[in-house]
């Protein structure tokens, strides 16, 4: 509404004066076109900032040339600093125009620098540590409040300038006070950017305002812009049919054409004033016209508002803006309300519980019962500082110790400490839990280390635990250990031993909250992802009281991002620390934040540094053609097998002829190990000579590599096939998105844990995989890397805090301190300790089990419970399955194996339970024990393995008498454990332990000498070439340079295998010098060259297709096959899309497009034939190179018949064989690429045609499941992806290309104009644009696409026809177009906006219509972004799914959600992170290291005596044991049945009924007459053994007795004439007729099956047969017996047969399972259950 009087008028300028608008009229900008980077959100450049600062400098009265720095590279930085007093400002661009502040004040004598970081990050630590290097005693304060995200590097410059404006007031006006009140300051944010902004449009509108007709006008032109509501129906039908399944394309049709009626266009064009001139197709706006000067500051004042921020700030300009030019406010907004609605880019934030819902939660204040801990001054006379003295040499007269004095002086600083924190507490025991939060909040970042503060904040602290647990207190132990940490803390951290249960959790907790209130970031490190998971969950609350965000940089399980790392305090595995610092230094990501390294806490910091300290993380990537390597894998693991049964059959012969001379154990023992010797360069030797790398299919570049991995290669295998076993070594998991299963390797010597993403390398995983026959992954070479020692390093020593229940031997303290520069504590426990060691029991390897279980019940007999440690799974499982076999109800048995099972520890342990883990338990784990069992001796820890260190000892002992509880621990271990050790095999366990500590020692003497020499050179060589590799991917913007980045990062990962810098490869190298060889080896590659891997250059070739860009495509495409050079063959993709250049280059498509577009605007073409004679050359080298494939799979995996060939079925091992699925999956993905070409060649020979590219189907399993959905049955992603990968990519078809008919052009010509009509209100009303671009965009486009399918569809095609099969688009569903989304679409999407692009250009030919020319391009410059869109979505659905996965995880790194949700948003992300699996993993270790040294020292001894035990002496054994038995039965057969042949005896089993011979015989067996006739004779025959071997009877003595003279066995011989006679008196002879020979036979085998298993337990025992013999029938009643026991036995006495029996007879695997239940239902009887 117009006003009409002055006093209306000046109210309404006082109204929009009080607005607030005007507060700001200087912009700091010193130029037009950085305030234009400013308005439209782009990022300031160096000269954006040199001009800007040193104008405000200027105007502040500072020096520019003394007195400011700006700086990119932080090597310029030292040339910056001056002497001078005055204040040097600095501007640094920390990473590319990522701009930050920081000015250095000299005071006096002192220096100061400000640093300021506008996205809160804090200063870096490479700056940092240049600052302290050169200004000496320099105090650093950084303002860490955000102004602004992270990833908005367009905020960077304006906020960093309008930073400097404060810095250059305040310090002018009091430098100290500034400085003082520094951490304090107030400094700019985005939402003061968006002030300004409004300043700006606050002076436009007021301008405009003053033409009191323009506002008429405008208003009148306002009111009049449609809503088009009639486009409603047709855009919710639209956006329903998107989220279908099956979209339903005619309802789509129906709507449109109702929506885009005749009435319906012509409205719009009658809805505005347009002009149109009588002899040109232009039109314009009235408003335009009359007022164009108006009207163009408009539009630049609108445009300002579409880069603010829409939120209610943004509004209340809008109203002003409204009411300031009369318009309708809420139509106004209404052009805002989608992003409004959308909201903006939300900030990831973490915040600390709310002290409310925490009051809520409190429990009640109740006096704890008095404890008997340990005094005070005891505790202090105990507590040591520093490190342990060395050990007592006995030839040394005195001991070297500490410098007690010291130690003592400390000592009594602590104490006194203690007593001011007890002090402090007296002045807060009444505060409440918000007084805390209020202290916190007020001290952050303040709190520094004088004593006052310290003591104050842990007494302060204290008092918060004590409300949060319901009246309970901070240990002593618990507050000495702060004390001691934070102690003298001036250049040296601290690790401390504090035992397992002295509340660690607590500690830890202590620390990081002092140092977080002092402004630190804290970083937790565990052992373990439970364990920070537990730690966050355990403390959350305590820190949120504080004040204080915490969080674990666990992988989420749901996608997110790791919004952890903003936490102040951050607890999470080392790897993850490591993984995640690679992929920001390495990679770019902004996964940390920017998160500085400020004071680190290692948890179990023995595990980390000393056990894991050579540890490596690496990023190691499958790169594009290594999957060829499978195919050599696959020929050594054939080989192997070959070799394997060669080496058998040769020495068969061999061996039974050596065993014909009778030898001595000592003879067979030589004689196995000579032939292990031997046989391991035979299986070598055989694997070699078979040639295995003679495969066809590897690629140039992969030559060398290949022949310098063979011999690794082969070593791998053999120790694949014989040394690691499943439940051992590794566990076979599912992947829960693919179901596919997969190896995932066991830290089983350390920490238990399965590394679900590590990868074996050096051909090692792959071959486990063969050995299960699994699917093989590609093999991975390490790029970036950094150890456990290196990523400690980055953190300042003095912020290095390290717990642990074991700090370890002085050798051990003197390694860390070393390497880290710390100093060491160890406390007392808070309880007397109430443990107590059991001897420790060596068993014989065979009898371990039986062994351990035993031992296991012995402790529930007492009724304990028993926590059971096992070095393997396996180990854990051969123990579950005695226990279950002799369960009888008296016992329960909980598992912890793995991370799965960490429930377990949630429940209280109980009388009766054993709990079997892994090392897994073995550290950092608490089991709660019940009152009950604690009353009967606590729970009793057995270590079923020899730890390999006492540390590890201890921590697994450690699991039990914790806090002052009973408990007990016990070591039963095997025979050749001991052996290992190379010491006397009866050694005691004094000996063993000292001579494993002996070898532990040395190893961390090798750590020293070789290790950490080993891992500096390699860490920094890395640092430099990170560094590098960043700069030069820094300078490089466009995408094309990816490409060459990945070239340089594989030739890198090549170097550094070629090179193997291990101890003897470094001596005498510096770091610099091999990496000047690196960068001069990949000169050509770092000049931006693609020079390694020919497969890069097929990838840019690709993008440069996508772009349009055929020349460049076509260059990059003949440089890989130059770089292929003679095997140019095996690049199928390159020829498959020189196929696609020739066609592009032909242009029918566009040649017909132009002809239809002429038809309109009058433009001659010409039709062209050169290109099909090209394209089919291209097409046939193709074929070839996929043939040559083809053909290797039928000679090496399939017969004539296309079966599995004999020597793929010799390997293999299951019948749900993943491993063939995806030998034939990628057979059949070839077959599909090669009748592709087929179809391709037979199309190019028609020469009466003209051809364009029809359909290009991104070869994706979605998409081919459309055409048939049974393909996911025989081909699989994997296989799809990995030809994707090397550019074998897609499916073409080609199409006849006809002219377009008139009917199209004549339908479309109105929806054009249309569409114009709308994007001209865009053009001139910017917030309109929103509301109408989307329709006029369907409309345009939507008629150009009708063009362009009219090319590609014929005219003849039926409509309703064309509908079903989906070749149709409407303008906003391009998506759908063609082959379900991506057959056509990019291509097609890319030619309108190229031709809509390109239109000015076509109608330039001809004069008359040049100013149409210059209006639709302006119109089509609007168009083209909104397509581009649509193309964005369209491209990303063409990359292969791992570029597909990288893209999102970039996204989703720097935060870009809008994108991100763009393209399919977190939903999208975890199907593909499921989907692509194991394809870029990441490794710990090269071979777990550990693992390796331990097993290769027995290689060449064990490896072969498996093959001979099981191919050549096991099966020698079993035939032994048969012809033995078998002879004996014989001779008691024949003896028997002669006896009974006895005239005398056959007349009365003639006559005798069969009953009562059948009776008698059974009472003979039953009796104990053949038991006593065989306990007499065994004893006999095992003498007999004896005397003939003059040994024991083991395996190489009854080898002996296959191969040489039988055993006399005439005494036992006599019984069978004794049974007879016995026989003939028992029966009483009658009247019957029986078949004599008949009965006889049935008595001998009865008598027989009797002898046969007590003769099997003489000879596989040899023990006394009476230890063994059981009775076959349990009747019930004489339970004793069945035991072999007196009925007076003791109960204990019953428990021990029962166990021994049963195990015994479960070790023999051909045992009845009926028997051990008999024996388990004679047991229970006895014991009553």
């Amino acid at each position: 509404m117009i006003r009409g009087d002055k006093e209306s008028h000046d109210r309404e300028r006082q109204e929009i004066a009080d607005a607030g608008f005007q507060s700001h009229k200087i912009f700091p900008e010193a130029q037009e076109a950085t305030l234009a980077k400013l308005f439209g959100r782009s990022p300031y450049e160096k000269n954006d900032i040199v001009t800007t600062a040193e104008s405000l400098l200027q105007r502040a009265g500072y020096d520019c040339k003394t007195q400011l720095q700006v700086f990119e590279n932080i090597d310029e930085f030292d040339e910056a600093l001056t002497k001078d007093p005055k204040p040097v400002f600095f501007i640094y661009g920390k990473s590319k125009n990522c701009w930050v502040l920081f000015c250095l004040l000299t005071e006096k004598k002192t220096k100061k620098v400000l640093y300021k970081d506008s996205s809160g990050c804090n200063i870096s630590q490479n700056l940092e540590d240049r600052l302290r290097r050169k200004l000496v005693s320099v105090d650093i304060l950084a303002n860490t409040e955000r102004g602004h995200r992270v990833d908005e590097d367009y905020s960077y410059g304006p906020v960093c300038v309008r930073n400097l404006t404060i810095f250059l007031n305040g310090i002018k006006k009091d430098a100290q006070k500034f400085a003082n009140e520094f951490l304090q300051q107030k400094f700019y944010s985005t939402a003061d950017l968006n002030q300004d902004k409004l300043w700006n449009v606050n002076n436009g509108v007021n301008e405009l305002s003053k033409n009191k007709e323009f506002l008429e006008e405008l208003r009148e032109f306002f009111n009049s812009i449609p809503s088009l509501e009639f486009t409603d129906d047709y855009n919710t039908i639209f956006e329903e049919e998107l989220k279908k399944e099956e979209i339903d394309h005619e309802r789509i049709l129906k709507a449109r054409k109702a929506c885009y009626s005749k009435e319906n266009l012509e409205k719009i064009k009658d809805s505005f004033k347009i002009d149109k001139a009588e002899d040109e197709l232009e039109y314009s706006f009235q408003i335009e016209k009359k007022f164009p000067s108006e009207m163009k500051k408009l539009q630049n004042v609108l445009k300002l508002l579409n880069n603010i921020e829409v939120d209610d700030t943004l509004y209340k300009a809008l109203e002003f803006i409204s009411k300031v030019l009369h318009l309708d406010a809420d139509k106004l907004k209404s052009y805002y309300k989608f992003d409004k609605e959308k909201g903006p880019k939300g900030e990831d934030k973490l915040v600390p519980r709310s002290i409310s819902d925490i009051i809520q939660e409190l429990p009640e204040l109740k006096k704890p019962s008095p404890d008997a801990c340990t005094p005070f001054d005891q505790l202090m006379e105990e507590m040591r500082l520093g490190m342990d003295p060395y050990p007592v040499d006995p030839n040394q007269d005195k001991e070297k110790t500490e410098d007690s004095s010291e130690q003592q002086q400390d000592k009594e600083e602590i104490e006194a400490k203690y007593h001011l924190v007890k002090s402090k507490y007296a002045q807060w025991k009444r505060k409440n839990i918000e007084d805390i939060r209020t202290w916190a909040v007020q001290i952050k970042g303040h709190l520094t280390g004088s004593t006052d503060d310290i003591s104050e904040a842990i007494a302060i602290m204290d008092r918060a635990f004590n409300l949060l647990s319901g009246g309970f207190r901070l240990r002593d132990t618990q507050i000495l250990a702060a004390l001691i940490f934070l102690h003298k803390q001036e250049n040296q951290g601290r690790l401390c031993q504090i035992q397992t249960g002295e509340g660690k959790t607590n500690i830890v907790s202590l620390l990081a909250v002092v140092k977080a209130l002092q402004g630190f970031k804290v970083d937790v490190i565990t052992s373990n992802p439970l364990l920070a998971d537990d730690g966050v969950k355990e403390t959350e609350t305590f820190y949120s009281v504080f004040n204080l965000t915490v969080s674990t940089n666990n992988p989420s399980t749901n996608g997110e991002s790791k919004i952890g790392y903003i936490a102040d305090i951050l607890y999470g595995t080392i790897s993850n620390f490591q993984f995640d610092y690679l992929k920001d230094s390495f990679e770019g990501y902004t996964i940390r934040r920017n998160r500085p390294f400020g004071q680190v806490i290692l948890d179990e910091v023995d595990s980390m540094l000393v056990d894991n300290g050579g540890h490596i993380a690496k990023l190691a990537s499958p790169f594009p053609g290594m999957e060829c390597l499978r195919y050599i894998y696959i020929k050594i693991w054939q080989a192997l097998y070959k070799a394997e049964a060669e080496f058998v059959k040769e020495n068969q012969s061999k061996f039974t002829k050596f065993l014909e001379g009778s030898p001595s154990e000592e003879e067979y023992e030589r004689f196995i190990e000579d032939m292990a010797e031997d046989e391991h360069e035979v299986l070598k030797k055989k694997i070699k000579d078979s040639n295995p790398t003679n495969v066809p299919l590897v690629p140039l570049h992969l030559k060398h590599y290949i022949e310098s991995k063979l011999d690794t290669w082969i070593k791998n295998a053999i120790h694949a096939k014989y040394n690691c076993h499943e439940h051992q070594q590794y566990r076979i998991l599912e992947n829960e998105a693919t179901k596919e299963k997969f190896v995932a390797p066991v830290d089983y010597l350390n920490t238990g844990v399965t590394m679900k993403n590590t990868i074996w390398s050096n051909g090692l995983h792959q071959f486990v995989q063969l050995k299960h026959n699994l699917y093989l992954t590609f093999e991975s070479l390490t790029s970036s890397f950094i150890s456990n020692i290196g990523y400690i390093k980055n953190y300042d020593s003095k912020n290095i805090f390290g717990l642990t229940g074991t700090l370890g031997s002085r050798a051990e303290q003197d390694l860390l301190a070393h390497i880290y520069k710390v100093s060491y504590a160890k406390l007392p426990t808070y309880k007397e300790k109430k443990f107590e060691e059991l001897c420790g029991v060596v068993v014989s390897d065979d009898l371990w089990s039986t062994q351990t279980t035993i031992e296991i019940l012995k402790k529930i007999d007492q009724q304990r419970a028993v926590l059971a440690i096992f070095e393997t799974e396996q180990d854990l499982l051969t123990i579950e399955e005695n226990l279950n076999l002799l369960q009888c109800k008296d016992f329960r048995v909980r598992i912890y194996s793995n991370e799965d099972d960490a429930e377990e520890t949630g429940e209280k342990v109980k009388v009766g339970d054993i709990i079997l883990a892994t090392n897994i338990a073995g550290r950092g784990t608490n089991f709660r024990t019940e009152g009950s069992l604690e009353e009967t001796g606590g729970l009793h820890v057995l270590v079923a393995f020899l730890p390999c260190n006492k540390r590890v000892e201890d921590q697994a002992f450690g699991r039990t008498s914790r806090q002052g509880n009973s408990g007990s621990g016990q070591l039963v271990i095997r025979q050749s454990e001991v052996d290992e050790l190379e010491i006397n095999a009866n050694a005691d366990f004094e000996q063993i332990k000292r001579e494993r500590d002996n070898l532990e020692k040395r190893r961390l003497e090798d750590i020293n000498k070789v290790l950490v020499k080993e891992l500096a050179f390699k860490d920094d060589l890395f640092k430099q070439f990170s560094k590098f590799y960043r700069q030069w991917k820094d300078g490089k913007s466009q995408r094309e340079d990816e490409f060459v980045a990945n070239d340089m990062k594989e030739f890198w990962a090549f170097w550094l295998e070629k090179k193997n810098y291990n101890i003897e490869n470094i001596q005498g190298v510096k770091v610099d010098d091999a990496f000047h060889s690196f960068l001069k080896e990949a000169d050509a590659i770092t000049n931006g060259k693609i020079s390694h891997n020919p497969f890069y250059s097929i990838g840019l070739s690709e993008f440069y297709l996508e772009t349009d860009n055929t020349e460049k495509a076509m260059e990059e495409l003949k440089h890989a096959i130059a770089v292929g050079k003679n095997h140019a063959e095996l690049l199928i993709g390159a020829n498959v899309k020189l196929f696609e250049v020739a066609i592009l280059n032909g242009e029918q498509f566009k040649e017909r497009f132009k002809k239809a577009i002429g038809k309109i605007f009058f433009i001659e073409t010409h039709d062209t034939e050169a290109y099909k004679k090209e394209a089919s050359e291209y097409l046939n080298k193709a074929k070839i190179s996929i043939e040559t494939e083809m053909n290797y799979f039928k000679n090496q995996f399939f017969n004539a018949e296309e079966n599995l060939s004999e020597e793929l079925k010799n390997i293999l091992v299951t019948e749900d064989n993943p491993f063939v699925d995806h030998i034939c999956s990628r057979y059949f993905a070839l077959k599909i690429h090669q009748q592709n070409i087929d179809e391709l060649l037979e199309k190019l020979k028609d020469r009466s045609v003209q051809l364009d590219i029809g359909g290009k189907v991104p070869t994706f399993l979605e998409n081919l499941e459309k055409a048939d959905p049974a393909i996911k049955e025989v081909l699989f992603d994997s296989e799809l992806t990995e030809l994707q990968s090397i550019g074998v990519d897609a499916l073409y078809c080609l199409k006849e290309i006809p002219d377009v008919p008139d009917v199209v052009i004549d339908a479309a010509r109105s929806e054009i104009i249309a569409g114009i009509s709308l994007l001209c209100i865009g053009l001139i009303f910017p917030p309109a644009f929103g509301t109408v671009c989307g329709q006029a965009a369907d409309l345009i486009s939507g008629a150009i696409i009708d063009v362009v399918m009219a090319i590609i569809i014929p005219e003849e095609v039926n409509t309703h026809d064309y509908m079903k099969t989906k070749f149709i688009s409407y303008g906003k569903s391009l998506v759908t177009l063609g082959f379900s989304a991506v057959t056509q679409c990019t291509r097609i999407l890319k030619k309108a906006i190229n031709y809509c692009r390109k239109l000015t250009t076509f109608l330039k030919g001809a004069t008359k219509f040049k100013k149409v020319c210059e209006s639709l391009a302006k119109l089509v410059e609007k168009l083209q972004k909104y397509l581009e869109k649509l193309l964005e979505v369209a491209k990303f659905n063409k990359l292969s799914k791992a570029a597909q996965l990288n893209k999102m995880q970039q996204l989703k790194n720097a935060n870009n959600l809008d994108e991100l949700n763009k393209l399919g948003g977190l939903k999208k992300l975890n199907e593909l992170e499921g989907l692509i699996g194991n394809l870029e993993e990441m490794t710990r270790t090269d071979l777990l290291v550990d693992f390796v040294k331990t097993v290769s020292k027995q290689t060449a001894k064990s490896l072969t005596q498996s093959i001979v035990k099981t191919q050549i002496v096991e099966p020698l054994v079993d035939k032994a044991l048969h012809n033995f038995t078998s002879t004996i039965l014989e001779k008691i057969t024949q003896s028997l049945k002669t006896s009974l042949q006895h005239e005398s005896v056959l007349q009365t089993l003639k006559a005798t009924k069969r009953e009562e011979i059948d009776a008698a015989v059974e009472d003979f067996l039953e009796m104990n007459f053949f038991e006593e006739k065989v306990q007499k004779f065994a004893p006999k025959l095992i003498s007999m053994l004896k005397k003939k071997l003059k040994l024991s009877a083991s395996k190489v003595q009854i080898l002996s007795i296959a191969v040489t003279a039988g055993i006399d066995l005439s005494e036992l011989l006599r019984y069978g004439t004794f049974f007879a006679e016995e026989l003939d008196k028992k029966l009483s002879g009658g009247e019957s007729d029986n078949n004599v020979e008949e009965v006889v036979d049935e008595i001998c085998s009865k008598v027989a099956a009797q002898m046969l298993e007590m003769m099997k337990k003489i000879l596989s025992e040899g023990k006394d047969i009476g230890e063994v013999v059981v009775k076959d029938v349990v009747h019930g009643k004489n339970f004793h017996s069945v035991l072999g026991l007196d009925p007076q036995a003791s109960i204990d006495e019953v428990k021990n047969r029962f166990r021994k029996i049963v195990l015994e007879l479960h070790a023999d695997k051909n045992c009845d399972p009926a028997r051990i239940e008999e024996i388990k239902a004679a047991y229970m009887g006895i014991i009553g259950v």
